[in-house]
C-alpha cells in the first residue's frame, strides 16, 4: 500500500485524506487510538476517556465515515491516514 501512496502527488494524497478523514482533531486522535488497540477498555484508557464518551465519538466518527465494522469503511480510512502520515512527513 505504501508504494501506491507514495506514486501519488502531494494534491492527491490531500485530496484523499479530506474526502475519508472529515474529522476534527480530537476525532482524529480518537480514531487514531481507537484502531491502535485491542479493545474498547485499551483505547478510552489510552483517551484517559470513559468508554461512553469513546462510544459517543465513534458514533460520531461513523456518521462521518460509515461504519467501522465495515471492511470497505476500516479501508478507506486506514488508507487515508497513511497518506496523512505521508504528508505529515
Amino acid at each position: 500500500m505504501a508504494f501506491v501512496l507514495l506514486q501519488q502527488s502531494p494534491e492527491d494524497l490531500k485530496a484523499l485524506v479530506e474526502r475519508y478523514l472529515p474529522l476534527p482533531p480530537k476525532l482524529l486522535k480518537t480514531l487514531e487510538a481507537y484502531l491502535q488497540a485491542r479493545t474498547l477498555q485499551e483505547a478510552a484508557s489510552r483517551l484517559n476517556v470513559h468508554p461512553n464518551t469513546l462510544r459517543y465519538r465513534l458514533k460520531r466518527m461513523e456518521a462521518l465515515l460509515g461504519p467501522l465494522s465495515h471492511p470497505e469503511t476500516l479501508a478507506r480510512v486506514h488508507l487515508a491516514l497513511r497518506a496523512r502520515e505521508l504528508l505529515l512527513g
